[in-house]
């Protein structure tokens, strides 16, 4: 998100593993459970753990005013090979309220096939040795019930348990980059353990609305992770890595009206989370340690309108965390003993407690200049760890107090407009960010700080042209580069991983008839090739494609029907993060 990691929640519950980062924290949910999800781009002083990109919270369903009950049955396939790709979906849910009390109960379960590209090839179902959904189960069990306890009080609580694990069939067959793709083999090695993840987030909260003149919110919280990844030749005599994470928190936050002007108020909270990590590998091997983060941040932030036209917004954010490393030994050599330049010793660590603390600020300013044109400026920093994980699994370091890793802080700048009418909204915004001690991939996978910067312009567009005639898209690009040897000239693009091509959405929905609606949508990405030399991991050339689907909404009794076609072209494609890695087994 900006070039940058977003922070990914479930109803206020982090779901990233920033200690090792699993790139799972987007698929921890079942979409039957979500109500809305609301996006923060940018630092925020609402938001630590790392969210230096921006800030994702996933808003699961609430309790309908009455009983309701909903089933939802569907299919799905590819042409090139209806019975391999066949998949069946079901999904239950119940809501409603009686005597106050809210109740939310959902299931869904769905039996994945398998996948084939444009050419109606068969794709790995590991295709990047990572895991896929390809031959899946997946599963989703959600209930939420909320209650008064007294007036301007209420209670509620809420459990969210998603899994999702592959059958494999198929191993890989590497291809050769740029020249062929990654096959599916019947003779691939498949590991110990199917890919797949399982997610258990519970909360229980208490709201007041009317405490001391104050609304105030107090949430705990447990999330239970583990997710599996493919089998990989990466290890010492192969091997399958897994990462599994417990988290248990807490956050308070209050919003106290101050009286200054109409609608000034002062948010103003506290957050408190323990974080337990560890990636071990599927036959007890450690390849990151065992990992224990405790942290604390209180923070504040302060609106005061001015007038009819002048908004102005300021907040801070102390955090302050330490971090428990166990002793352990490094799973791939990392001394040559024998004199033939090649590691063939592994490096004993003795373990220890790593302290930060950093105070964030953010301060910005909303101008009306006419109704309904919003002009926008903001500053706004972030904080974050390195991924310690990443950096102890490699190192040469005799403890970990002596490696400590460096947090960095990130400071963005954004100005943009805003348009909002019944028919228009509209938005343009700017970006430039900055940070003095960056993080990108190198050669080995290992971190590399250096200084760094990323600009990058993004618009959105909504129009309902005529009553049943509705238009719009977004677009995206965003550029990076980082000061390689640190001598005060940015030089060296950001790798692929952290910086994508250009991007542009598009999409018509007509409504010809009441209870008939029709959706066609266009995704373009774009290309870049800022490394032409270079085959390194991260730094491959990515090139442009066009996605378009078409789907279909008709109301049928008390229920609907909706078909859909996803690459109603038959577009032969590779995705980004297919392409960037230059890897031949990507």
């Amino acid at each position: 998100m900006r070039g940058r990691s977003p922070f990914v929640m479930i109803d206020g519950v982090p779901q990233n593993t920033p200690l090792r980062d699993g790139a799972r924290s987007l698929r921890t949910s079942s979409p039957e459970a979500i109500e809305r999800i609301e996006v923060v781009r940018g630092a925020s002083a609402l938001y630590g753990y790392g969210a230096t990109g921006g800030a994702i919270n996933i808003i699961t369903r609430e309790p309908t005013s009455e009983l309701e009950g909903t089933t939802e049955v569907g299919v799905h396939g590819s042409g090139a090979d209806v019975s391999e790709s066949f998949t069946g979906r079901l999904h239950q849910s119940i809501s409603g309220r009686e005597g106050g009390v809210g109740f939310v109960a959902s299931g869904s379960y769905e039996s994945w096939g398998q996948f084939y590209d444009g050419r109606g090839t068969l794709i790995p179902q590991d295709p990047r040795g990572q895991g896929g959904l390809a031959g899946a189960d997946e599963w989703g069990l959600f209930g939420k019930v909320d209650a008064p306890v007294a007036p301007s009080q209420r209670v509620s609580a809420s459990v969210n348990y998603y899994s999702f694990r592959q059958d494999l069939e198929y191993g890989r067959q590497p291809g050769t980059y740029g020249e062929t793709p990654t096959a599916a083999t019947s003779t691939g090695t498949l590991p110990p353990k199917n890919p797949g993840t399982d997610n258990i987030v519970g909360q229980v909260r208490y709201e007041h609305t009317d405490l001391l003149g104050s609304e105030v919110s107090a949430q705990a919280y447990v999330q239970d992770f583990k997710t599996y990844y493919g089998y990989s030749t990466f290890f010492p005599g192969g091997g399958q890595p897994l990462i599994e994470s417990t988290k248990y928190g807490l956050r308070l936050d209050a919003t106290t009206p101050l009286g200054w002007t109409q609608g000034s108020q002062l948010l103003w909270g506290v957050d408190a989370l323990r974080d337990q990590t560890a990636q071990p590998l599927a036959d007890g091997r450690t390849f990151a340690p065992e990992m224990t983060q405790a942290s604390a941040a209180p923070f504040v932030q302060l609106r005061v309108p001015l007038a009819e036209r002048l908004t102005l917004r300021g907040g801070a954010r102390y955090e302050a965390l330490s971090v428990d490393v166990v002793d352990f030994t490094t799973l791939r050599p990392q001394f040559d003993t024998d004199g033939d330049d090649t590691p063939d010793q592994r490096n004993d660590v003795e373990g220890g407690t790593l302290t930060y603390d950093n105070l964030a600020f953010n301060a910005g300013v909303v101008f009306t200049v006419a109704k309904p044109v919003d002009l926008f400026a903001s500053f706004q920093q972030g904080f974050a760890v390195s991924e310690i994980g990443r950096v102890l699994r490699s190192t040469v370091a005799e403890s970990v107090e002596v490696l400590n890793p460096e947090a960095r802080t990130v400071n963005s700048y954004e100005v943009g407009a805003r348009v909002a009418t019944q028919r228009l909204t509209a938005s343009a915004t700017g970006y430039y960010t900055t940070s003095d001690l960056g993080s990108s991939y190198g050669s080995d996978f290992e971190i590399i700080r250096s200084p760094e910067h990323v600009y990058g312009l993004e618009a959105t567009t909504d129009l309902q042209v005529i009553d049943p005639l509705a238009v719009g898209g977004t677009f995206s690009w965003v550029k990076g580069k980082r000061d390689a040897d640190d001598n005060g000239s940015y030089e060296t693009p950001l790798p692929g991983n952290r910086i994508p091509p250009e991007k542009i959405t598009g999409y018509v929905e007509v409504t010809p008839l009441d209870g008939w609606t029709g959706r066609l949508q266009l995704l373009y990405s774009g290309s870049r090739d800022a490394f032409p030399s270079s085959s390194a991991y991260a730094k491959g050339e990515v090139s442009p494609y066009t996605v378009v689907d078409l789907s279909s909404r008709i109301d049928v009794g008390p229920g609907a029907l909706t078909i859909g076609i996803e690459n109603l072209f038959d577009n032969y494609y590779f995705p980004v993060r297919s392409q960037y890695p230059a890897l031949d087994d990507s």
